[in-house]
């Protein structure tokens, strides 16, 4: 009873150690494949953002050049008129009056060589040193136009002009405070990511980068507005272009649990395979050594 107790126990420590073994290196196998598969996706997810995101710039960037262009047409059309021609007032601002109301125009106005301008309500201003052509498509029209750009549900678009200032934005205050990362890091530290990504933008004109801003990772993708010193920029949060990842994760997770659980399974019934002929041979040996020959040498010896 001893002995039989002794060679069960001893089948059983080689079935057990097979299991181990095999367990371990297939969790090892498994985890470095999941591991090889999880960098690859992100690497992947992450390529695509940046391609989606200096496509979508591109696209803007186009479409506000095209917005530009029919509106600064439309004004050389009104210019070309013969009231507006004649440079008298009382002509002038019935006819501006008439384009406000068949246009998209907040304001239209006669400009003198010295920058007055006066508007078709009466008002002036004077527009020297003045963007010109922010003179033609106003910052609510800019924003409206960065407020149809973005990436995913948190992603979002603005421009700023040459020297890195905000000139349309979905936070109209940033546009209203003339808000700009590169002069605003100086006093405020927080800000230093976001300013080293515009100093990049506006010396590359297009391409992609990262920054960080108000706690969030994000992608940026920017390019030139053709006929201007604008560049309009969309960005992308790292957490939304990477969330396919978690679910990859998971199935990983998963895949790695059901192959493990058939691998136990699998190396449980080859254990049993090559421990009974051991636990045979050890048996048989044992009757040989005590010169017992009452019984036959069984097949699996044949």
């Amino acid at each position: 009873m001893i002995h039989k107790e002794k060679k069960t126990a001893s089948g059983k420590s080689i079935k057990g150690k097979l299991i181990l073994l095999f367990s371990i290196l297939i969790l090892v196998s498994s985890s470095a494949i999941g591991l090889i598969s999880l960098m690859t996706a992100s690497t992947s997810l992450t390529k695509e953002a940046e391609e989606s995101l200096a496509a979508l710039s591109a696209d803007a960037a186009d479409l506000t050049e095209s917005r530009i262009q029919i509106q600064k047409r439309s004004l050389e059309m009104i210019a070309l008129q013969g009231e507006i021609k004649t440079m008298n007032w009382n002509l002038q601002q019935p006819v501006l009056n008439e384009q406000l109301r068949q246009t998209e125009f907040i304001q239209i106005g006669i400009m003198d060589l010295n920058g007055k301008i006066l508007y078709a309500d009466g008002s002036t201003d004077t527009i020297v040193g003045t963007d010109p052509i922010r003179t033609v498509l106003d910052g609510e029209a800019l924003s409206l136009l960065s407020d149809e750009a973005g990436f995913g549900e948190e992603g979002y678009g603005y421009v700023i002009n040459g020297s890195g200032t905000v000139i349309a934005h979905p936070d109209r205050e940033k546009v209203l405070s003339q808000f700009n990362p590169i002069e605003t890091a100086v006093k405020e530290p927080a800000l230093a990511s976001c300013a080293l990504l515009i100093e990049k933008v506006l010396s590359e004109k297009e391409g992609v980068g990262t920054y960080s801003y108000n706690g969030n990772n994000l992608y940026a993708g920017y390019a030139p507005i053709e006929g201007t010193d604008w560049i309009f920029v969309i960005t992308a949060n790292s957490n939304e272009v990477l969330s396919a990842v978690d679910q990859i994760i998971t199935d990983i997770l998963v895949v790695m649990g059901i192959v493990l659980v058939i691998s136990i399974i699998i190396t449980y019934l080859i254990g049993n395979s090559i421990c009974k002929p051991i636990i045979a041979i050890v048996k048989q040996s044992k009757k040989i050594s005590e010169l017992d020959i009452t019984e036959n040498i069984p097949k699996i010896f044949w």
